[in-house]
C-alpha cells in the first residue's frame, strides 16, 4: 500500500520530538508535525486538511474539536491513567496543595486515582475553555497555586498566579497512537477507494441516486436531469414516516418516476439511498378514464370539497377509523350529486403520510387501452403500495371487467397495501342489489349508503350550515339562517339534484340575501323557477296529497315549462278540455 500520511498537532514540543523519534524507523508513514495549542491547532488542520492526509493525531481537547469539524479520521493522544499519576508524584515534589485540571476523560480516571491512593487533592473539569476562567478564579481564591494538568498553554495560569505540572503521555502510548492511526487511515483509505468505486458505478447507471445519512444529511448525489428541489421534497416527506425499502413510483401529467429506496448499515450507523429513473409514459394518465393525483394534488382537491364532507360527515363517521386502520374496501351508494367522490377523497385524506397517490377511474369512459394497463402490466400501479383507487360509476362495469378486476386485486392481494373505493350511482328504477353484494362478499367491501336530501329533511338546516360560512365569506355578508317558513319551503321542496343541487340554490339565496335570515318569499320564488327547469320525479311528489290535488300539482308543472296548455296537453297525453278541468278543479 502507498504511504500514509498524517497531519500530527503535538501539545508540546517534547511530544513532537518523541513522536518524530518513532517515525524514523518506518518507511510506511509519512508525517507532518506541528506544536500548538487547542485553538491554534484547529487553524492548522483547517488550512493544512487539503493536502489529502489520511489522518490526524492530535492531543485531546484540539481533536475533539477537529473531529467534529471534518470528515477525517482523528486519533486521540490520549492520557493514561499511569501519566496522570507520574504528574501527580511530580507535584507532590512541590509540597504545596495542588488541584488537577483536565477534560472530563481526564478527571474522570483522576476521580479513580484519589480513592485509590486515598488522598484529597481537589479535581476540575473544563468541559469548554470559554468557561475555564471561573475555575481559575474558584482556585486563586481556594489558595490554589499548583495544577496537574493537560491545559498548560491553553489557560491563562499566570493571570492568576498558579503554576502547573503539565501531564505528559509515555512512548509506549505514543506508539500505541500510530498503531490506531495506521489502522484507521488503512480503513479510511479503503473506504475512499470503495466510494469512489461506488459513484463511478452509479453515475454510469440509468437511476440518478441520493444518498443521505440518519439526519437527512446529503452525502452524495448524482442527480442530473431530476431537479433537486423535487428530490429534497420527497425526501423530507418520507423521512416524516417509517422508511420502507422497495420499488414505488410517482405520476405526472407526462413522466412516470420510479424510486428504489435502499437502506444500508455501515460502520454502526443507516444510510438511505433513493435511486430516481424517470420515462415518459405511454399515454396520459389524466386521460382514458383515470386521472391520478398526488398527495399533494388530492389534499389541495380535499381542501376544496371540505363542505361536502362535513355535509355527510355523521352518516361516515362512525366507519372512518375502522376503515382507515384496516384498510378496508369501501363501497359508496347514492344517488348522483350526493358527495361520492368527495367523501373518496376524504378516506384518502384521513390516511395522512401512508397515503402517496390518489387515482380516480371512471368506469363509464375508461378505454380498451387503459383498462388493459390497469389490469394486465406489470407496472400497472395496482402493483404498487400507499395507493387508494377510486372507480367511480363501477356500476358500468361490464361483467367481464368486474371478473378481471376482482381477479386481479385478490391474486395480487393488492388490497392488503392499497385502499380501494367504490362508488355505485343508484338510479330510479335499476337494482344494483346483486352486483353489491358481489362486491362485498367478494372482497369484504364496507358498504356505506348516503342518502338523498329527500331523506334528510330534519337535517337542511344543519346541511345550509356547513356551506354558509363559505358563501358569507364569498359574497360578504352576514346570513345566519333560514326563518322558519322559509325553512319550510327548503324541506318540502324534492332535492332531487342533491347537494349540488341544493349548495347552488343556497349560495344564489345567500347572494341575493338583504337581511340575516333568508325569507320564504326568496326560496319559493328560486324554487319555483328550479322546479320547471329541473327535471322531477315521482320522488318530488308530495304523497300525502288527495289524487286530484297530485294531478293538479303535475298538469301545473307540465303547463309551466312548456309554456302553453296545447302543447301539456299533449305531452300528459289528454285533451285540452280536460287539462282545464284539471287546473280548475282546485
Amino acid at each position: 500500500m502507498d504511504q500514509l500520511r498524517f497531519l500530527v498537532i503535538a501539545p508540546t514540543q517534547g511530544t513532537a520530538g518523541m513522536i518524530t523519534d518513532i517515525l524514523q524507523n518506518r518507511d510506511d508513514i509519512q508525517a507532518d508535525t506541528f506544536v500548538a495549542a487547542q485553538a491554534e491547532g484547529v487553524e492548522i488542520a483547517r488550512i493544512h486538511l487539503e493536502d489529502n492526509y489520511d489522518a490526524v493525531i492530535a492531543w485531546m481537547p484540539t481533536a475533539q474539536i477537529i473531529r467534529s469539524t471534518f470528515s477525517i479520521p482523528v486519533i486521540d493522544i490520549q492520557i493514561s491513567t499511569y501519566d496522570i499519576l507520574q504528574a501527580i508524584k511530580l507535584a507532590e515534589h512541590f509540597q504545596e496543595s495542588f488541584a488537577l485540571v483536565g477534560s472530563e476523560a481526564v478527571t474522570g480516571n483522576a476521580q479513580l486515582l484519589r480513592e485509590l491512593l486515598q488522598d484529597s487533592w481537589e479535581i476540575y473539569t473544563v468541559e469548554h475553555l470559554n468557561d475555564s476562567e471561573g475555575i481559575l478564579r474558584q482556585m486563586k481564591e481556594r489558595g490554589i497555586r499548583l495544577a496537574v494538568t493537560g491545559f498548560c498553554k491553553e489557560l491563562p495560569w499566570q493571570q492568576y498566579g498558579i503554576k502547573t505540572v503539565q501531564i505528559t503521555t509515555s512512548e509506549s502510548n505514543l506508539t500505541e497512537v500510530l498503531d490506531r492511526a495506521i489502522k484507521n487511515a488503512q480503513l479510511f483509505r479503503r473506504e475512499h477507494i470503495k466510494t469512489a468505486i461506488l459513484e463511478k458505478v452509479i453515475q454510469g447507471s440509468p437511476y440518478e441516486t441520493v444518498v443521505c445519512n440518519e439526519k437527512g444529511d446529503w452525502l452524495f448525489t448524482g442527480l442530473q436531469t431530476i431537479k433537486e428541489s423535487y428530490v429534497r421534497s420527497y425526501i423530507n416527506r418520507t423521512r416524516n414516516r417509517s422508511f420502507q425499502e422497495g420499488t414505488y413510483y410517482r405520476y405526472d401529467e407526462r413522466d412516470k418516476m420510479t424510486i428504489r429506496h435502499i437502506k444500508a448499515e455501515a460502520g454502526g450507523r443507516t444510510y438511505y439511498a433513493y435511486c430516481f429513473i424517470k420515462k415518459e409514459l405511454p399515454f396520459l394518465v389524466v386521460k382514458n378514464g383515470m386521472n391520478v393525483y398526488s398527495r399533494e394534488e388530492a389534499m389541495d382537491l380535499f381542501l376544496t370539497q371540505q363542505n361536502e364532507v362535513a355535509a355527510n360527515w355523521r352518516k361516515v363517521e362512525k366507519h372512518m377509523d375502522q376503515i382507515v386502520r384496516f384498510n378496508l374496501p369501501v363501497m359508496i351508494m347514492g344517488e348522483r350529486g350526493t358527495g361520492k367522490e368527495q367523501l373518496a377523497v376524504a378516506f384518502f385524506a384521513e390516511r395522512g403520510l401512508d397515503a402517496v397517490q390518489y387515482a380516480a377511474i371512471d368506469c363509464h369512459t375508461i378505454t380498451d387501452k387503459m383498462w388493459n394497463y390497469l389490469i394486465k402490466n406489470e407496472e400497472s400501479p395496482l402493483n404498487e403500495s400507499g395507493w387508494t383507487f377510486h372507480f367511480r360509476e363501477v356500476e358500468e362495469l361490464s361483467d367481464t371487467r368486474i371478473m378481471q378486476l376482482l381477479t386481479m386485486i385478490k391474486d395480487t392481494s393488492a388490497f392488503t397495501h392499497n385502499q380501494f373505493i367504490f362508488s355505485c350511482t343508484l338510479r330510479k328504477g335499476v337494482d344494483f342489489s346483486d352486483f353489491v353484494d358481489n362486491l362485498q362478499d367478494e372482497l369484504n367491501c364496507i358498504v356505506l349508503n348516503i342518502p338523498p336530501i329527500r331523506q334528510r329533511k330534519d337535517e337542511i338546516e344543519q346541511i345550509a350550515a356547513v356551506y354558509l360560512n363559505s358563501y358569507n365569506v364569498e359574497f360578504a355578508k352576514q346570513v345566519s339562517g333560514f326563518t322558519e317558513e322559509a325553512l319550510e319551503s327548503m324541506k318540502a321542496y324534492s332535492w332531487p339534484g342533491n347537494l349540488i343541487q341544493f349548495k347552488r340554490i343556497l349560495m344564489q339565496l345567500v347572494r341575493t340575501s338583504s337581511s340575516v335570515y333568508i325569507q320564504k318569499e326568496a326560496v319559493d320564488r328560486i324554487l319555483f323557477e328550479e322546479k320547471l327547469n329541473y327535471p322531477q320525479g315521482i320522488e318530488s311528489l308530495d304523497l300525502t296529497k288527495t289524487l286530484d290535488e297530485i294531478n293538479y300539482d303535475i298538469a301545473r308543472a307540465v303547463t309551466e315549462r312548456v309554456g302553453n296548455q296545447a302543447k301539456a296537453a299533449q305531452q300528459l297525453g289528454i285533451c285540452r278540455t280536460t287539462l282545464w278541468r284539471i287546473l280548475n278543479r282546485k
